[in-house]
């Protein structure tokens, strides 16, 4: 491929065979960069459009803070626990779609007043009825009525992580009365 068939050389030409090493790792160097600068944008292309998929929010209501922070509750949710999350905002989103056994959707139509919340069946046996329902028909309320919603998401997924990492840490130990080892004659 860099050699010519009928000629005495390489392709890549220099006057010493140094300069030609040089100019042959010149050329691998700038290949292997544009492989790099490739794959890096397509690393880019599909978390945006993972992003997309997992946040509609089509009247742009989220600031971008705001969605920055969806964005790491998401990856965190998803390295950590290995569940997906969709959040939908807007008309229609507190219908709740067809979800997996491993997607947490998120609903919030803000006109309408309504917030949706479906956890997996596991998830939602570990974290409590009461805290879901809690989640789902009370907690989004007052949040609506001062026209913060977006403080309710934020509060809401705060909420959720602290009840997960509660859940993580685990009961504590009961504690029981010191017993002397059997056999020690007491």
């Amino acid at each position: 491929m860099f050699f010519r068939r009928h000629s005495s050389g390489p392709m890549i030409s220099g006057r010493t065979p140094l300069e030609r090493f040089l100019r042959t790792v010149g050329f691998f160097a700038i290949f292997a960069i544009a492989a790099w600068a490739f794959w890096l944008n397509n690393q880019r292309r599909i978390a945006q459009y993972s992003e997309e998929a997992a946040v509609k929010d089509p009247g742009q209501m989220l600031s971008e803070s705001d969605r920055r922070l969806v964005r790491d509750f998401r990856e965190a949710l998803q390295e950590r626990y290995g569940l997906n999350m969709r959040l939908s905002l807007g008309p229609g989103s507190a219908t709740p779609p067809a979800t997996d056994a491993k997607a947490l959707y998120l609903g919030l139509d803000p006109e309408a007043r309504q917030a949706v919340l479906v956890l997996p069946p596991l998830l939602r046996r570990g974290l409590g009825e009461e805290f879901a329902a809690y989640l789902e028909t009370e907690h989004f309320d007052p949040y609506f009525q001062a026209q913060d919603w977006a403080q309710g998401l934020r509060t809401a997924l705060v909420l959720l992580w602290s009840r997960l990492e509660s859940l993580e840490a685990g009961p504590a130990p009961a504690q029981t009365p010191a017993q002397p080892p059997a056999g020690s004659g007491q």
